[in-house]
């Protein structure tokens, strides 16, 4: 019995539900139970016991391991009137970002209102540290634990007016930033789309007799009209004779980590394809393009699409030989989306690395 509990407890532990993405530019909104020990004045620790307190925090992330936040305690006492009620700003390490167990570091400072225990009222300084644990069941919400010291004071000749330790349970709803990633399922074949050549336009031919039109390359264009009289037998051209330019395109389906621009080795067999086909066609080209969704904003993405674009040119020319001057890079980020961007399956199609090539036949 003891053993299939472990197995279901791991089971869960690794459940799609348990995906956690960084919280930077997130937000998160949450309250606390806690239990309050009372450390100040020797009089506050002889007639004061340890009480139940209450608190409220919201909570903004800046980078992975960095974020902001209010905080609201209201710390009690039993068998005694006394009561520490500090509001503090303060500022959040993430240990271990992107985890679905963060611990973290937090110090704040602020203003506090003070119920002493003679039961008069006045305002103080406020100031707390301490660390906490914030376990991700799901994405969007998550539960911890904290121990937190305050230290109140006030300006009097009594100097500090109270200091307690709380410890507590947490519980927290996150929202906005970037969507966490869906999982990355094993991508199919690449396959070769061939994308459809323009028609050629026809041109009508006047024969006036007895004169006949010439067509020295035989591409279908009369000399008179033919601005590439030279072109190869065979080959497909546009109204004025000149050669067509065909375009091939490749998904390479290459996943990228959150706000990251590194090609994984996992992805070689992909871009192995990419150079191996442009080994094959000697006059081919390609432009490799970097799409994203349209989360965060718009000058970022096309940035960060930009540089993943970079990094996968850089891999097929560093890893398998490919000529630099037969590749580009080019990063359009969410200006061209090729599903839905309200939905995630949408938004997972749009974040994409495209190889496009283009050959003259």
């Amino acid at each position: 019995m003891n053993s299939m509990f472990k197995i279901a407890v791991v089971a869960f532990l690794f459940t799609p539900c348990a995906q956690a993405d960084d919280l930077s530019q997130r937000w998160g909104l949450g309250a606390a139970g806690a239990l309050d020990v009372p450390l100040g004045s020797r009089m506050l620790r002889d007639t004061a016991d340890p009480g139940a307190g209450l608190g409220l925090w919201l909570r903004r992330g800046i980078t992975e391991r960095w974020g902001v936040g209010l905080a609201y305690d209201n710390i009690g006492f039993e068998k005694t009137h006394a009561r520490l009620q500090p509001v503090t700003a303060n500022a959040f390490y993430q240990l271990v970002p992107k985890s679905r167990l963060n611990p973290n570091l937090h110090a704040g400072v602020g203003i506090a209102r003070i119920d002493d225990m003679e039961n008069t009222r006045s305002e103080g300084f406020a100031a707390k540290l301490g660390a906490g644990l914030d376990w991700f069941f799901c994405p969007y919400f998550s539960v911890g634990a904290s121990v937190d010291y305050h230290l109140i004071a006030k300006n009097s000749r009594r100097g500090h007016e109270g200091h307690a330790l709380v410890s507590g349970l947490t519980a927290g709803f996150w929202f906005g930033g970037h969507a966490p990633a869906a999982p990355v399922a094993a991508a199919a074949p690449a396959k070769l789309t061939p994308v459809a050549p323009a028609a050629p336009v026809a041109q009508p031919q006047t024969v006036a007799a007895p004169v006949v039109p010439q067509d020295s390359d035989k591409d279908g264009v009369v000399d008179a009209d033919d601005r590439c009289p030279g072109s190869p037998a065979g080959s497909k051209v546009n109204a004025f004779g000149c050669p067509v330019e065909e375009k091939v395109a490749i998904d390479l389906n290459v996943q990228f980590d959150t706000n990251q621009d590194i090609v994984k080795p996992e992805y070689d067999a992909r871009l192995r394809e990419v150079a191996d086909f442009l080994k094959k066609y000697a006059g081919a080209t390609a432009v490799i393009e970097g799409h994203t969704d349209n989360q965060g904003k718009a000058e970022a993405n096309k940035a960060l699409s930009q540089r993943r674009a970079d990094a996968v040119r850089k891999a097929l020319i560093d890893r398998f030989g490919v000529e630099g001057a037969r590749l580009q890079a080019a990063g359009f980020g969410q200006e061209k989306p090729i599903a839905d961007n309200g939905t995630l399956s949408g938004r997972a199609s749009n974040r994409r690395v495209v190889a496009v090539f283009s050959s003259q036949r």
